[in-house]
């Protein structure tokens, strides 16, 4: 998320940052210069964002163009979209050809995300491309009708849900721990990611 550095905090690692994104895509910096190899995981580099540029220094024009050359060195690039619809987002989305579709189960979150697809399929991102994930699921509060049932999720969306993720304490404490959920692997949340992990797959 080029408008909030987050990431690098919830994966523990943004003592090991010194370099952005920003400036690996405007070219000022070498990949190899701002990717952090996760000391758990040595297949997974991570790019921060940065804490002090403005989101407008980046163009979804460089973004495109560094993603690309990441291309010929990974099998995956998975890149975090800020909240909202400004630069940020259109930066995000340039290069992309698959979404995630994070949903949780409100109202507004259901109607932004509408937006949101419309959006993405215009830049280009085919709809069969689109998959969504609702997250922070509390059956009880579908229950007693003050949450969005996920069936009528999908309904209105019209997209394929390929996880549904229950509040868990477990992703609270990891984050708060600064380790990933998914090192704990005990947890139901933990699963589901590596579930979702292996549909990309």
């Amino acid at each position: 998320d080029i408008g909030l550095k987050n990431l690098d905090v919830i994966m523990g690692l943004e003592e090991y940052f010194v370099y952005d994104i920003a400036a690996c895509a405007a070219g000022k910096v070498k990949f190899a210069s701002a990717a952090i190899q996760d000391p758990r995981v040595s297949s997974l580099f991570v790019i921060a964002a940065s804490q002090s540029l403005d989101k407008s220094q980046l163009s979804p024009k460089q973004m495109g163009l560094f993603c690309h050359e990441l291309m010929r060195d990974f099998d995956y690039i998975l890149i975090d979209a800020p909240a909202g619809i400004e630069n940020g987002f259109a930066c995000a989305i340039a290069p992309a050809t698959h979404a995630l579709l994070v949903v949780t189960p409100e109202h507004a979150s259901v109607r932004n995300a509408d937006r949101i697809a419309g959006l993405m399929e215009a830049n280009g991102i085919l709809p069969k491309n689109i998959s969504v994930i609702i997250n922070k699921i509390e059956s009880h509060l579908i229950a007693d009708s003050i949450a969005v049932d996920p069936d009528e999720i999908q309904k209105t969306l019209s997209l394929p849900v390929i996880a549904q993720i229950p509040f868990d304490y477990d992703v609270i404490a990891s984050n708060f721990k600064k380790r990933p959920v998914v090192l704990n692997g005990r947890s139901l949340a933990a699963k589901i990611f590596v579930n979702i992990a292996r549909t990309i797959d």
